[in-house]
């Protein structure tokens, strides 16, 4: 599934691999608490990971994992105080400060959560594109357009192939009204991906405002031949083709979106 489109945060998940100086019994508990954590066991994973800490102190993917389990039992303080540890012993431990970030913002701590982001951005610039992603999610989610613009460029700088960044910069973009940019950006997704319907969509909507009509009429048909069940589409479809004049097209429209369930079409 893609990450994007809700302008969700993105969790990491547990960190499975061993350091390579392990102690064979912090091993053995490590790999005890992570196969109990995979099973979502999240008390018994506790017990084997602070085992695993016991043996050897300096374990930062020991720590992360017990962040993420008090994360999950909502344990906060000491989920904090875990990924702290896992930071301070392996300041290259991206996941830790992403947890973090998104734990501060859960606690309403949102100014603690930028500048953690910020942080772990800066010292690892090369690293830092799922970072950059949540930070312009955080951003978003409080009004701050300009700044969300910033950090989605970044991740999608960091990752090419990062397709979710990109979309999510196109919406902002277009709450900019910054039309002709967000319809590059998603061209760009499109390019890279054809089937990218979601991307499509937004390139017909801005033809549409913009009153092209002839070309969001083409862009929503390609969306139909994609996934001929999408009701939005056809609904835009039948708009345009009215504004174009085509009211043969226009009906026959709408007696499909009728037809898939939308029932406000069906009285037209």
């Amino acid at each position: 599934m893609s990450r994007a489109f809700s302008f969700v945060l993105v969790v990491s998940l547990l960190f499975t691999a061993l350091p390579a100086r392990a102690s064979f019994m912090a091993d053995k508990y490590f790999r005890d608490g992570l196969a109990l954590a995979q099973k979502r066991q999240w008390k018994a994973a506790v017990e084997k990971f602070e085992s695993a800490v016991r043996f050897q102190a300096v374990f930062p993917q020991a720590h992360y994992n017990l962040g993420h389990c008090y994360h999950r039992l909502k344990q906060r303080e000491l989920a904090i105080k875990h990924y702290r540890l896992a930071i301070a012993q392996d300041k290259s431990l991206i996941e830790a400060y992403n947890n973090l970030a998104l734990l501060y913002e859960e606690m309403g701590k949102k100014s603690e959560a930028i500048a953690l982001y910020q942080t772990a951005i800066k010292q690892l610039p090369k690293q830092s594109g799922l970072l950059c992603y949540n930070l312009g999610n955080l951003y978003f989610r409080l009004g701050k357009l300009d700044a969300a613009v910033g950090a989605y460029k970044m991740a999608a700088k960091q990752d090419p192939k990062d397709l979710d960044s990109r979309f999510n910069l196109g919406i902002v973009l277009v709450k900019l009204k910054n039309n002709a940019e967000a319809s590059k950006v998603f061209r760009t997704i499109v390019a890279k991906e054809p089937r990218h319907v979601s991307a499509m969509f937004q390139i017909g909507l801005i033809d549409q405002r913009q009153g092209d009509h002839k070309q969001a009429i083409l862009w929503f048909r390609k969306i139909i031949a994609i996934n001929p069940k999408l009701i939005k589409p056809i609904i835009r479809l039948a708009y345009s083709l009215k504004k174009s004049g085509d009211r043969a097209g226009e009906t026959k429209a709408l007696q499909r979106a009728c037809t898939l369930g939308f029932k406000p079409a069906c009285s037209k």
